[in-house]
């Protein structure tokens, strides 16, 4: 409740950190999302609004989120976010949002963090946002010009096109020849077991025409734009299954095969957003947060938000590099922490823990029981454990200090 502790303050810490590992990065994904935290059963918490669509009665916040990471899904960190409370749902007509400005629409969150984006990112470093269909707005695709924001995002409209034989953007797309296959490992989820797709591709250059929009919501007319679309499609799907499909717009030229298999291998990326999202929901446990008001709990969001990307980013190195040093993950305090508890006894061993030993043991202090058939530990251990691993640093610490001032 502490008035100077306000969001931005506590998210302009991690942003900058998050700038700093770009530095030296030659190319980084910015991946936009929007995330609906749900309140609903704490009805005494003041300030929070509808979430979802129309039909729900749900209460709670919204979050969109640019998580950036590398071609590879390394995690670096957050870039932009923005939390708030809907008043109501819209009244508006579909006519009457079709022409009203995109500043004053909940979507124009696309728009902004886009524009913070290229403002935060060292200019060494080229950044591509990807978005999923919510993105795919005139008025984004516009700024993204204006600004030189290279961007991939999945088409939702099928847009007209300025093209004699081909008016509308997916008969284009589907009358083009197939410049190759490729197979997507899918992962099972709770509609969908895991299976192998096979895809067709095609690809080609667009120009968009733009949709009409009244002079009050646009008072300069939108311009023609031109772009490239990449288009996959899932051959012989599973009868029981709707078939894969990706319709993509980039403003990266998408010229060869190998360029446009590097769109489809970058959108893909998006999916690690989503498991940011799960790390904070499930794993930190934010909606089950008790504070009494929606501006409390943005701070509370905001914070964990942070400890929610360092869990994911510990995650990552334990699975692409267990065998790196700890200190890799953690701070020298936290290993001499992890190295006494598990040797129960002084001086610490002069071996030093390996990421995977590391992570291990934190799990096994969130209750991870880690059996020879029990897989890799969850975030939720991990999480727990690591709640318990900052006591034990800090106990550490303070012991070690203790012994540095008795022998001084």
């Amino acid at each position: 409740a502490n008035p100077k502790a306000s969001e931005q303050k506590i998210f302009a810490a991690h942003q900058a950190c998050t700038v700093q590992r770009l530095q030296g990065q030659p190319l980084v994904l910015a991946i936009q999302d929007t995330s609906y935290l749900n309140y609903s059963h704490h009805p005494q918490t003041r300030g929070l609004g509808p979430i979802g669509d129309s039909r729900s009665d749900a209460q709670g916040l919204i979050m969109h989120s640019t998580l950036v990471v590398t071609p590879a899904g390394l995690p670096l960190g957050l870039l932009t976010q923005k939390i708030w409370a809907r008043s109501s749902y819209s009244q508006q007509s579909e006519r009457e949002r079709k022409n009203t400005a995109i500043e004053q629409k909940e979507s124009y969150r696309w728009l902004a963090a886009m524009q913070e984006t290229v403002e935060v990112v060292p200019a060494n470093t080229t950044v591509v946002t990807l978005c999923d269909r919510e993105a795919d707005i005139y008025e984004f695709l516009v700024e993204a010009q204006r600004l030189k924001a290279q961007f991939v995002l999945r088409a939702a409209w099928d847009r007209h096109l300025a093209h004699d034989d081909f008016p509308r953007l997916w008969p284009l797309l589907e009358g083009q020849t197939v410049a190759c296959y490729l197979t997507l490992e899918l992962p099972g989820r709770e509609r969908r077991r895991r299976r192998q797709a096979r895809l067709a591709l095609r690809f080609t250059a667009v120009t968009l025409e733009p949709p009409q929009r009244h002079r009050a919501a646009v008072p300069e007319a939108l311009p023609s734009l031109s772009f490239y679309a990449v288009h996959v499609k899932e051959v012989d799907p599973p009868a029981d299954e709707p078939a894969i499909e990706w319709l993509l717009l980039t403003n990266i030229p998408v010229r060869t095969v190998d360029e446009a298999l590097q769109r489809v291998e970058w959108y893909r990326r998006r999916w690690l957003v989503e498991e940011f999202h799960k790390i904070l929901k499930s794993g930190c446990r934010v909606e089950a947060c008790r504070l009494q008001t929606a501006q409390r709990l943005t701070r509370y969001v905001t914070l964990y938000s942070v400890i929610a990307w360092r869990l994911y980013w510990l995650t990552y190195v334990n699975r692409t590099a267990p065998t790196t040093p700890a200190t890799t993950i953690l701070a020298p305090e936290e290993v001499a922490a992890l190295q006494v508890l598990s040797s129960s006894a002084l001086p610490l061993a002069p071996s030093p823990l390996t990421t995977r030993e590391a992570v291990g043991m934190i799990a096994k202090l969130g209750g991870f029981l880690g059996r020879r058939h029990d897989g890799e530990p969850g975030i939720t251990a991990i999480w727990r454990g690591w709640q318990r691993l900052a006591d034990l640093a800090l106990m550490w610490s303070l012991v070690t200090q203790g012994q540095l001032m008795g022998n001084s």
